[in-house]
């Protein structure tokens, strides 16, 4: 990616006070297996109407309540992948309508007079769960679906308790805790027709990937009838080794593939304020703070008479995050954070007053860097730059804006020395950053 150096914000009058230093299918009969769109002409031509799928209208009337009031691209292709009954690998950026794909397919072929389980959506995060079950349950209440949401951090005698007397023809949750209840035999999968993974690339990794081998295995071995399990795979990158997973486990799964060959993060306006100053040697903790503390001065100064409905701030350890969470509120910024040391009811809270509007700025943990969406968020601040091998951190945070068409901007404030390695990254999606001009000017 070709870079011209611009002249840069002057941040040098920027002083720390001792307070800042703060420490604390109908695809042509099974024929077309790949479906592949490359330019956005192409995309805006797959435009369509939700009644020309022919789906339930209930669920059409279910589609229209949670605001969809037309199939993004995807799902002009996705949908009708899923309700064939084949299995499906689909691949889109960012705020695309991945998830109203899969939820809309696999909502069309739930048999409502079945009281059993027929649908499982596997996820890595307990807050994309929980926006996913909250989709299921919006758009299915009409067809008289019902969804049940498992993940941990919440009373598993609660969840085998509702497992034991109720049906749910939906269930939404992270391999952990629906590993437990299949295994504990308190979750029936015999009945099960689909199984969703949905950011599969995350899925794939150390953490999860053996419990979803074995989810995989029991959903298989324990199904009754002839039909076979439908999995649907979905994510915004894929490696060859996730690939190789895919291959395993699905050998000729329909390939939905709308990635962009030119943008990935179109729509998202980046900006980049670097500094050259040494705070020490980086894995010393006061430097470390230092740092931290200087960057969050330098946003106050970037966003100062600035009128921002909302911004979600990023930054990797969850002390930093806190650090400067605590810094802006004393400042007197209308601020919350989120990392993964909150109990899940606790994190719940936080996401639903930023969802509302009742909080202004969201300091965010890498947590967040994935699924949760934030409708009409247009401004992410990134406080760090993510180390080259986990560039995909790069592409989902600056992914939190510009989504579902809407325009976004993300704001770089990084050090000189990570400056090499951010272009880097953002050589890898194609992406452009510019300095961030001394008259910048944000606008809705």
């Amino acid at each position: 990616m070709s870079y011209e150096k611009k002249p840069n914000k002057d941040i040098s009058s920027i002083d720390l006070t001792e307070e800042d230093l703060y420490t604390t299918k109908k695809t042509n009969e099974d024929k077309v297996k790949k479906v592949i769109y490359k330019d956005d002409e192409d995309k805006q031509k797959s435009e369509s109407r939700w009644e020309e799928f022919k789906l339930k209208p209930k669920l059409i009337e279910g589609v229209y309540r949670v605001g969809f009031e037309k199939p993004s691209p995807i799902q002009c292709i996705a949908v009708p992948a899923i309700v064939s009954g084949k299995d499906v690998r689909a691949q889109s950026e960012s705020g695309t309508g991945k998830t109203g794909a899969f939820c809309v397919g696999t909502l069309e072929r739930i048999d409502t007079s079945l009281s059993t389980t027929q649908c499982l959506v596997l996820v890595s995060t307990r807050e994309i769960a929980k926006q996913i079950s909250g989709l299921y349950e919006t758009v299915g209440e009409l067809l008289g679906v019902n969804s049940k949401l498992l993940i941990g951090g919440r009373k598993l005698e609660q969840d085998k308790s509702d497992l034991v007397n109720n049906n749910y023809h939906v269930v939404v949750g992270t391999p952990g805790r629906v590993y437990e209840m299949i295994n504990k035999g308190y979750l029936k999968i015999e009945n099960l027709k689909m199984m969703v993974l949905d950011e599969a690339d995350e899925l794939f990794k150390a953490d999860f990937q053996l419990q979803i081998r074995a989810i995989y295995e029991l959903a298989v071995e324990s199904k009754v009838g002839s039909d076979g399990l439908q999995t649907l795979f979905f994510s915004a990158t894929y490696s060859q080794e996730d690939l190789n997973v895919v291959s395993n486990i699905s050998p000729d799964p329909i390939i939905v593939d709308m990635r962009s060959d030119e943008h990935t993060l179109q729509g998202v306006k980046q900006y980049l304020v670097c500094f050259e100053r040494n705070f020490g040697p980086r894995n010393d903790e006061e430097a470390r703070v230092k740092e931290v503390c200087f960057k969050v001065s330098t946003l106050m100064a970037i966003i100062a008479e600035q009128k921002i409905n909302q911004m979600l701030v990023f930054i990797r350890r969850k002390k930093d995050a806190n650090i400067v969470a605590d810094i802006l509120k004393r400042k007197g910024y209308n601020c919350d954070c989120i990392t993964a040391d909150l109990e899940q009811e606790e994190r719940e809270t936080v996401i639903e007053e930023f969802r509302k509007g009742t909080t202004r700025i969201l300091v965010a943990s890498d947590i967040l860097k994935r699924g949760v969406d934030f409708q009409g968020l247009s401004m992410v601040i990134c406080l760090d730059v993510p180390p080259y091998d986990s560039r995909d951190i790069y592409f989902h945070r600056v992914g939190r804006t510009g989504r579902y068409g809407r325009r976004g901007t993300a704001i770089h404030i990084v050090n000189s020395s990570d400056l090499s390695n951010l272009l880097r990254i953002a050589g890898e999606y194609k992406s452009t950053i510019d300095y961030l001009p001394d008259d910048f000017k944000f606008s809705d």
